[in-house]
């Protein structure tokens, strides 16, 4: 069964929080309530204590508000996500969190439908999150060798490399060719110390494990292996390379933490170019004009934020946009040692679960297990940022698309709005209210599916429906008028000349049917 994960909830209306708690199925939503608390100040606490996965909080509470407790959460545990909870009129401040690091917010008045949604991802993300804290152990079944396998777990595969007192380091080797890992693979091994190697498609993983020796420097001995490394790489492969070489440790646990400061390095060179280089993590460039050059990129991550700008982008189907906020933030990671491959791996997702959101909204849904599968088998930020590249394109695409039938039924749903309702006095600003337009919007949408302004088209139906009434009833003028919307008759008659040339009455004369129709049998009786 799965652990279910934590969960506290915040707001000052005890009505609320007891119907949060009593109103949803939290199980089997994948969570499990662990404290209560009535103002941001109580949820502060509660977060310090209980740590819990995740926090659902009200935006307005006294004293310390749902805003300024997720600042505090999200300075000292970064890693419980928070939720908002907002009134209609509060919109500007759920934004503002969701800039500050909030999962995501859901409206009070529609809260319970929209909530469950919310749960839902917000169990999925947390669900990546921990997949990746369980990556190594299910690197293991993806690897095909079993000692490597061993010695990533942190198993040693005998007792002699006990008794021996080795050392470890792995040494990451990206080649952009497979053909030259073919090619490494038959020759003579040139590296001098005791060591495992493993392949994959694209790349060589060395664990180093030299037995400890006072006299030499461990980091030093493997630096030297790995230059001796790199110096036949150079002559044998056709194509460029990167090495990247982890940190070196005497305990088997640490070959799991080599292994992704390796893989990291490595992320580091092929994104700046640095290919036939080796770059080791224990001097990581800290100063380095790459990362210097990297700065303003950086400021953009900290702006960006999937649930603010990288949310409209989504909704919009802005590929460029949504490409550009990708390669700025995975180079943040790939230049940064503090921003992991499971940070990136756990935006990514939430992003593909926010295009599903967006492609939901127009009507239909979509399936994203087949890439989430891909993410977790990525084990190299920039072959994240291919797969990511690919995602938003492919979303981006589909999201156009729908969002263009949407748009059309969603205009044809304006017009049979109208035709049921012409007589009304009806105004622009009101309609595309309704209709989740802005009014200039609305105008060039309706003017563009019809073929005439929203008025004028209004102005038709109501002389169009008075033509049928004139020639198919015996009603007066002014009742007539009243009946398609118009309480003054000679602006009635006046408008009625204009468009069709001549006044009601003479239209009558012209086109009157036999035998006429009573008032009871009228068509708005």
């Amino acid at each position: 069964m799965m652990r279910l994960f934590t969960l506290i909830i915040a707001d000052d209306e005890p009505i609320i929080r007891d119907e949060l708690q009593e109103a949803l199925d939290w199980e089997e939503l994948g969570f499990r309530i662990v404290g209560a608390a009535q103002d941001g100040e109580q949820a502060l606490a509660l977060t310090r204590r209980l740590q819990p996965d995740a926090a659902l909080l009200d935006i307005k509470m006294p004293g310390m508000t749902g805003l300024e407790a997720l600042a505090a959460i999200k300075r000292e545990l970064p890693q419980t996500e928070v939720v908002l909870l907002s009134g209609y009129d509060e919109f500007g401040y759920a934004k503002q969190g969701l800039k500050e690091g909030a999962f995501d917010y859901v409206l009070k008045m529609e809260m319970f439908p929209e909530l469950e949604e919310t749960l839902r991802r917000l169990c999925s993300a947390l669900e990546l999150r921990r997949a990746e804290r369980r990556r190594y152990d299910e690197l293991l079944q993806l690897q095909s060798s079993h000692q490597f396998r061993s010695y990533l777990s942190g198993r040693l595969p005998d007792e002699q490399d006990q008794a021996a007192g080795r050392v470890y380091a792995i040494a990451t080797v990206w080649l952009q060719q497979p053909e030259d890992l073919q090619r490494y693979m038959r020759q003579p091994c040139p590296i001098g110390i005791s060591h495992i190697v493993h392949s994959t498609d694209t790349e060589l993983h060395v664990l180093f494990r030299p037995e400890a020796n006072p006299a030499d420097l461990p980091q030093a001995r493997i630096a030297y292996e790995a230059e001796r490394l790199g110096a036949h790489l150079a002559q044998l492969a056709e194509s460029r390379f990167a090495i990247g070489v982890g940190t070196v440790g005497t305990a088997s646990a640490h070959v799991a933490v080599s292994y992704r400061e390796a893989l990291k390095a490595a992320d580091y060179l092929r994104h700046t170019g640095g290919l036939g280089r080796i770059l080791s993590y224990a001097r990581w460039p800290q100063t380095s004009s790459e990362v210097q050059a990297a700065a303003a990129p950086q400021e953009d991550h900290a702006e960006a934020g999937l649930h603010a700008d990288c949310t409209g982008w989504i909704y919009a189907g802005d590929a460029r946009q949504l490409e550009r906020w990708l390669r700025a933030h995975l180079a943040a990671a790939c230049l940064s040692r503090s921003i992991s491959l499971a940070d990136m791996q756990a935006l990514v997702m939430q992003m593909l679960m926010q295009f599903d959101k967006a492609l939901q909204s127009s009507g239909e849904g979509t399936e994203y297990t087949e890439r989430l599968d891909e993410l977790r088998r990525c084990e190299s930020l920039v072959d994240l940022q291919t797969l990511a590249l690919d995602c938003v394109r492919e979303r981006c695409a589909l999201l156009h698309q729908r969002i263009g039938r949407q748009r059309h039924k969603s205009v044809a749903a304006v017009q049979a709005y109208i035709d049921e309702h012409f007589t009304a006095n009806l105004r622009l600003e009101e309609v595309a209210q309704q209709f989740h337009y802005s009014a200039g919007h609305l105008s060039s949408r309706f003017k563009a599916y019809s073929g005439v302004s929203f008025s004028r088209y209004i102005i038709d139906k109501r002389i169009t429906t008075a033509c049928e009434l004139l020639a198919g009833t015996a009603l007066k003028i002014y009742e007539i008028a009243n009946q398609v919307g118009y309480t003054d008759e000679r602006h009635f008659s006046k408008l009625f000349t204009q468009l069709k040339g001549i006044g009601p009455r003479e239209y009558r004369g012209r086109h009157k049917k036999q035998p006429i129709q009573s008032d009871e049998s009228t068509l708005f009786s």
